[in-house]
């Protein structure tokens, strides 16, 4: 069975007034006190109660007064690291931070929580005599990678990485993972922008293959209404999102073959009336797009698109947007499936005076990248959409990432 100690590090409902772990409090606050009243200028006894307080501690760690913990033992600390005056890190699990890290003043990093529904934080008819909280507690994991900088004033929630290199900007209430190399800021925290690493070898960039949904314009939430208005009426429940997108792979006639093949044709019918119709409402690309397509022509930039979606939804958008005359070649999806290497490949063969090496796919998905890996072509994640995930698109190591269509303008006037 169980320890409590162990729930607790394992991320599930755990006993705060379990003995053992109120003996680790209890030794965490009065070694937390003795360090808080030793002078700063006595290092060795300072070094020692933190040796003694945390889980593990590396060389060159300066940690300012007052500072306050939970358990202590749960805390890991790398090397060269400063945690400034009056930050609290509440380590009920563990609190992993790595070398060269420098942590501002009054930070707070939480890894309790509770769940926001009533009936699951709180226990019913809670007995005070049952040895047992009136509230159910677990805790989750925070870990802050090499050289990162965490500003003022921040508060990292449980659960959160800080991917190398980046930058919490103060203030900032850190809900979710931050990428490698990002400066991120705001509450919710959120990338604004990317760190420049050295200069790789400039490639000239003379094709440029672009994706649509979620890259070039917000059209996934017009894809999403236009599936609800659809099928609801016609298998007569409620469709989520998650349902929809889950049969993402094929063009919209794959979609709604997966829910409706024996009223796949008023299906169709019906999602490009609704497709058009809605449309107003997302009725230009993004901004800085459409002045981005026409500056790259006026250069005489090749421009080709790679999209998933089906042959007239694809047209719908882009004479609703004024671009289809920008685009050389368009490949769209297909009913069976996914095809989106198929459709890169289709582009490199229509440029064929071309190297794979002067081309570039941009893309907003992970399944873009795949791709682009099969093919063998360089390719950019555009993580400027609210519908990105850009803690996913960094994951799988992508040529670049940009999280703004300015950065991303910017970088392609420097390589072409």
């Amino acid at each position: 069975m169980k320890t409590e100690l162990q729930k607790c590090l394992d991320g599930e409902i755990f006993n705060t007034s379990d003995k053992e772990i109120q003996r680790f409090i209890h030794h965490a606050r009065k070694l937390s006190n003795s360090y808080n009243s030793t002078p700063s200028n006595n290092s060795k006894k300072r070094n020692e109660i933190l040796s003694e307080l945390f889980g593990e501690i590396g060389n060159n760690v300066n940690i300012d007064t007052p500072f306050y913990c939970d358990y202590g033992r749960h805390i890991f600390i790398g090397s060269n690291v400063i945690i400034n005056i009056n930050c609290t890190f509440v380590d009920c699990n563990k609190i992993e931070i790595g070398n060269n890290v420098l942590i501002a003043s009054n930070v707070q990093i939480y890894t309790s929580t509770h769940s926001t529904k009533v009936n699951e934080r709180l226990v019913e008819n809670w007995n005070p005599n049952s040895g047992l909280p009136y509230f159910r507690t677990y805790a989750l994991l925070v870990k802050i990678d090499d050289n990162v900088w965490i500003g003022g004033g921040v508060i990292i929630l449980p659960g959160v990485t800080i991917g190398e290199n980046s930058v919490i900007g103060a203030g900032s209430v850190v809900t979710k993972s931050i990428p490698t190399n990002c400066v991120a800021v705001g509450n919710p925290c959120r990338v604004i922008r990317k760190i420049k690493e050295k200069p790789k070898n400039k490639r000239r960039i003379k094709a440029i293959i672009f994706d649509l949904d979620g890259t070039l314009g917000n059209t996934i939430p017009l894809c999403l209404e236009a599936f609800r208005r659809t099928l609801e009426p016609l298998i007569g429940k409620t469709i989520s999102n998650e349902e929809i997108i889950a049969t993402f792979g094929p063009s919209e006639e794959g979609t709604i073959k997966a829910f409706i093949p024996e009223k796949y044709n008023q299906g169709i019918s019906d999602y490009l009336y609704y497709y058009e119709k809605l449309h107003k409402k997302w009725p230009k690309p993004f901004d800085g797009i459409l002045s981005l397509l026409s500056e790259l022509k006026q250069r005489d930039i090749s421009i080709a698109m790679v999209t998933g979606k089906g042959k007239q939804s694809t047209n719908i958008t882009l004479q609703k947007f004024g671009i289809r005359h920008l685009f050389e070649k368009i490949e769209t999806g297909h009913i069976k499936g996914a095809r989106k290497p198929e459709g890169i490949k289709a582009i490199i063969d229509f440029f064929h005076d071309l190297d794979k090496n002067e081309m570039i796919y941009v893309g907003d998905a992970p399944n873009d990248i795949i791709a682009c890996n099969q093919v063998g072509i360089p390719v950019i994640a555009a993580a400027w959409g609210e519908t990105a995930e850009p803690e996913r698109l960094a994951e799988l190591k992508p040529d670049e990432i940009f999280y703004s269509i300015d950065d991303f303008t910017n970088w392609i006037n420097s390589n072409i």
